[in-house]
């Protein structure tokens, strides 16, 4: 439900901002040297008066991120008129990048701008702070700064309350809330913070307020809501403050990890899966409905699997023969069974969607691709949420998408669906309440049902407006997100505790504000 299908993808992306303060630093002043401004470093207290204090993104912390609003802080006020054409000057080698203005104001006196154009992976900038003035006309010393810029965004996953974004590199990127607020002790965190789990990251879901990553070496880490043991560290109560190891069998090594609302799903490198979390319809797949399952079990009789997801409350995995199984609850048909059927599966079932490639589940829905870039869909179809053109009308068995081919990356949603074509086109469907259809509307569909006119729903696909060389693509409750192939990610949908990361956005998103056009996550 909360994980990204990527395809191949090449591009542009973010760039690491520090502040500098102490002694001169010799990798500045080589920096500066290349540009023709050899100054010292900034944050070195001048002999008297006012001096730059620091040079930080607009939040005065040090980030990787690209596009955020520069910061020069000053060490204390000062006359913003004597300031109002700061020489600022951003340098890449000996090529000098164009800023947007700068703005003067505050206590201390703050000057914040952006770089004019997107910089480039992992190469080195220097910022040079020129022409300051202080009270009375006093020069304020120059100064610059040096930072780098970060690896390429690669892939994307969204949740309850929190997003997630793993860099080529592997380093993990996390904003939002209340996840947040355990690990870095504040309310929201509104801009991507990064999160050093120790190692390198190759996998990260998203579930009902908690998270969990897979590493390099092969480790699984937890962190967030664990009342129903969704931590997988032995215990079910309260919420994990910090991010902790499960603890698995001897010898095991998990290579990709998925979550749904409340239950964790781990592959293991010789094809088996694990799960953990709670139970009540058997999604945890320890063959009973024994709740919670507070440590990772071997889920009986399922091998060979290439990928996993979790939708609200049952399992989805994808064989490497093409074959799709599911487990779990079964009131929306979500295991692709005819109906009637039991309303829970305790063991894995071949869901009846042969030749696939990728996988996703949703609240009560799954897909899959094909190898032709074929999708299909099934279960439940409350808002449309099966693209096929029918609403509120029943279960439905595997069937295909309407009107959508070349697929190369799809999601799922509480009750909606977003995807990725071959030629970088998003396309989405289902309930659009939220605005997941991109298109600036949430308004009421009676084309659906009318007795049914509180569904804001899209049944079919519909081409995403404004985002085009989508990669890879993320949905959960009531939000999407894309990766795009210059490894910019945009959102849209409900921004409660800044999951979409647009606080800082120029347009200051309020907390619970409906976006309902994808925008570009700031520094991403």
């Amino acid at each position: 439900m909360k994980t990204s299908v990527l395809g191949p993808f090449l591009g542009l992306s973010l760039a690491l901002l520090c502040a500098c303060p102490g002694e001169d630093n010799p990798a500045a002043a080589d920096a500066g040297a290349d540009a023709g401004i050899p100054l010292p470093a900034c944050g070195v207290p001048a002999a008297a008066g006012l001096y730059v204090k620091s040079v930080s993104p607009a939040d005065q912390e040090a980030r990787t991120l690209r596009m955020m609003s520069m910061v020069v802080t000053l060490s204390g006020q000062t006359d913003c008129a004597a300031n109002a054409a700061p020489k600022l000057t951003l340098w890449q080698g000996g090529q000098a990048i164009a800023l947007g203005p700068a703005s003067c104001g505050g206590n201390p006196t703050t000057f914040k701008f952006k770089p004019a154009q997107q910089l480039a992976y992992t190469t080195s900038y220097t910022l040079a702070v020129e022409g300051l003035v202080g009270p009375g006309g006093t020069a304020i010393p120059a100064c610059q700064v040096t930072f780098t810029t970060k690896s390429k965004t690669v892939a994307v996953a969204t949740g309850e309350g929190l997003s997630l974004s793993r860099d080529e590199d592997g380093t993990l990127w996390t904003w939002g809330d209340p996840l947040n607020a355990a690990i870095f002790h504040k309310a929201d965190s509104t801009i991507p913070e990064k999160l050093d789990l120790g190692g390198k990251v190759v996998s990260m879901a998203v579930g009902y307020q908690f998270a969990l990553a897979a590493l390099e070496d092969g480790s699984v880490w937890t962190w967030g809501g664990n009342v129903n043991g969704e931590c997988g560290r032995g215990t079910a109560s309260g919420a994990a403050l910090e991010p902790g190891k499960v603890t698995l069998p001897a010898g095991v090594q998990v290579v990709a990890v998925a979550t749904g609302d409340s239950h964790a799903l781990a592959l293991r490198s010789d094809g088996k899966v694990m799960g953990w979390g709670k139970n009540g319809w058997g999604e945890a797949g320890s063959g009973d409905q024994a709740t919670p399952q507070k440590d990772p079990v071997e889920i009986a009789g399922l091998s060979g699997v290439a990928a996993l997801d979790g939708g609200a409350n049952w399992s989805l995995a994808l064989k490497t023969d093409g074959t799709v199984w599911a487990w779990g609850y079964n009131r929306g048909g979500q295991i692709g069974q005819p109906q009637p059927a039991a309303n829970f599966y305790l063991t894995p079932t071949a869901v009846g969607a042969p030749g696939a490639k990728a996988i996703a589940a949703g609240m009560d829905q799954g897909y899959s691709i094909d190898q032709g870039g074929t999708l299909t869909s099934w279960g439940d179809t409350m808002s449309g949420e099966l693209g096929n053109g029918v609403c509120h009308d029943g279960p439905r068995t595997p069937g295909a998408v309407t009107g959508l081919d070349q697929v190369v990356a799809v999601a799922a949603g509480s009750r909606f669906g977003v995807a990725a074509r071959a030629d970088g086109t998003m396309w989405a469907w289902g309930d659009n309440s939220s605005g997941i259809v991109g298109d600036g509307t949430t308004g009421v569909s009676t084309t659906c049902n009318q007795q049914f006119t509180d569904l804001n729903t899209q049944m079919a696909p519909k081409q995403v407006a404004n985002l085009t060389e989508v990669v890879g693509v993320g949905a959960a409750w009531r939000q999407a997100i894309a990766l795009k192939s210059d490894g910019t990610v945009w959102a849209t949908g409900y921004n409660s505790n800044s999951k979409l990361g647009l606080a800082e956005d120029a347009a200051e998103l309020g907390n619970t504000r409906v976006v309902a056009v994808y925008q570009q996550v700031p520094g991403l």
